[in-house]
């Protein structure tokens, strides 16, 4: 018990760490899209999302006001229950990240113990992993990253779990859990396929095999049951947002990608070495490369390099060229745990404890710039500046502008001006998503992401205020622009 302590401890540590700015910046790009359905299943029963109210067929989120399908439901309904505890805001749905954060770092150390059967190894990768970038914008982003990756671990540790014999009830569990990760997000057929080839291979013998396979698929399937209620609510809105979004090809076809996934490594390396950092980054590929040199005499360190390799496999044939960061906090723990299996084999094996321990502080000391304590610092300085409170940034939007007014708003705020019960649209031109251009609205709220994208310009709007500091990253921004005259929606008729 107490080693499940120690690792809760860790992960509670990080999450406080972590909270200043979870509680007081700004949403991030796609936070505008995924935190809003939570709170209309608090208030309505059915996740939408009331911004997003595009007419456009030719745009992913075609009437996500109505209802949201673009990804499944699961995240919206955990975000309720935080809602409904906390309070629905941008800072609540990043604290439910964060806790799913927390029960990952638990469920990783307990699938590292049991890999490396050494305690405090496995809180080595337990501190590594709740302080590392794999996991610091999945935390702090809300996103359905950090709850899939938690599905993962407990599916990952119930096909570990027993230590000779094969169960049919850690089949059943880890067919469950892969189930409610891919009611979280289709990412999850990721440790779906490492779990159903574990259960295989752990299996005694043939007969077993097939009858864990068989419980392994049913409980999977079970939890993606409980969706259909709402896609028989709207077929339509179903197959015109998850459909084409899930299944639109993300460049060559899966079958191309997993038998040739070389042309992805380029991408997907340059994605990860920017997610995780040039230094956290190789560390992780050394301890997948040092861990691929031990399984040549290890059985042990066979099976570590098997999930970490596999993971970085199907994460990159998985994906394909979509530019998402955020899931490397599920395979980025497998690779922490080759790491902490180097550590162990420079311990036992070449019987150098004390270079095992320095190499650790080393590690430990490298995470140390990736942490977020530099963010934290700032917001500390500047703790009583609205500029560095979005909350409270917010509030003086809403002051600057009539409380009856359909306003365009950037995606930093809409969810939080929303809240307030005012009308709104996001303030987003990007047609493959939502394009304002083709909305009507009466003032637009420009920060950060519109600005960047240069929206002003495109839906014909001039300024007329300005508020916040716009020399600073960590600080609020926006300015605010009304229609120019005689300005006309570029409707789109549907088909």
């Amino acid at each position: 018990m107490r080693f499940w302590i120690f690792a809760a401890v860790i992960g509670l540590a990080s999450l406080a760490m972590k909270l200043p700015v979870m509680l007081r910046q700004h949403a991030a790009q796609e936070e505008d899209y995924y935190d809003a359905p939570g709170w209309t299943i608090l208030r309505e029963g059915i996740p939408r999302t009331p911004y997003l109210a595009s007419r456009d067929p030719e745009c992913l989120f075609y009437k996500c006001d109505e209802r949201m399908y673009a990804q499944p439901p699961l995240y919206f309904y955990w975000l309720a229950a935080v809602y409904a505890v906390l309070g629905p805001s941008t800072a609540s749905a990043r604290i439910a990240c964060g806790l799913a954060g927390v029960v990952s770092t638990v469920l990783l150390a307990g699938i590292a113990r049991r890999l490396l059967r050494c305690e405090g190894l496995a809180l080595l990768v337990a501190g590594l992993y709740a302080f590392s970038r794999v996991v610091y914008f999945p935390w702090l982003i809300a996103r359905m990253d950090s709850l899939c990756g938690m599905w993962g671990f407990a599916a990952l540790l119930a096909m570990l779990w027993p230590e000779t014999a094969f169960r049919r009830r850690s089949a059943a569990l880890s067919g469950l859990f892969t189930g409610l990760g891919l009611l979280t997000h289709t990412f999850a057929i990721v440790y779906g396929i490492q779990c159903f080839a574990g259960v295989c291979v752990r299996s005694a013998d043939r007969r077993d095999r097939i009858g864990n396979a068989l419980i392994f698929g049913l409980t999977a399937a079970v939890p993606l049951l409980l969706w259909l209620p709402l896609i028989l609510d709207r077929p339509d809105l179903f197959q015109m947002q998850f459909v084409r979004n899930v299944f639109a090809k993300a460049g060559p076809g899966i079958l191309t990608r997993l038998l040739w996934p070389f042309p992805l490594l380029r991408p997907h390396a340059a994605m990860f070495f920017d997610h995780a950092g040039p230094l956290q980054a190789a560390i992780l590929l050394l301890g997948l490369a040092g861990t691929g040199v031990l399984a040549m005499r290890s059985r042990a360190s066979r099976t570590v390099f098997w999930l970490a390799a596999s993971a970085v496999y199907l994460h990159i044939t998985s994906i394909g060229i979509h530019p998402t960061k955020g899931y490397w906090c599920y395979t980025g723990g497998l690779l922490l745990i080759a790491v902490a299996a180097v550590v162990g084999w420079i311990a036992k094996d070449l019987a150098r404890p004390r270079l095992a321990v320095a190499v650790a502080l080393l590690t430990v000391a490298s995470f140390v710039p990736g942490a977020g304590f530099r963010t934290v610092v700032a917001h500390l300085k500047r703790w009583d500046d609205p500029n560095y409170d979005s909350r409270k940034f917010v509030k003086r939007l809403l002051d600057r502008l009539p409380p009856d007014a359909i306003v365009a708003v950037d995606p930093a705020y809409v969810f939080e001006y929303t809240l307030a019960g005012r009308k709104t649209l996001l303030g987003l031109e990007y047609r493959p998503f939502f394009s304002l251009s083709q909305h009507e609205f009466d003032y637009l709220v420009a920060g950060e992401y519109a600005l960047r994208d240069g929206v002003p310009a495109l839906v014909g709007v001039r300024p007329i205020d300005e508020l916040g500091d716009a020399s600073d990253p960590f600080a609020c921004h926006a300015v605010i622009y009304e229609p120019l005259p005689g300005r006309r929606p570029a409707g789109v008729s549907e088909k």
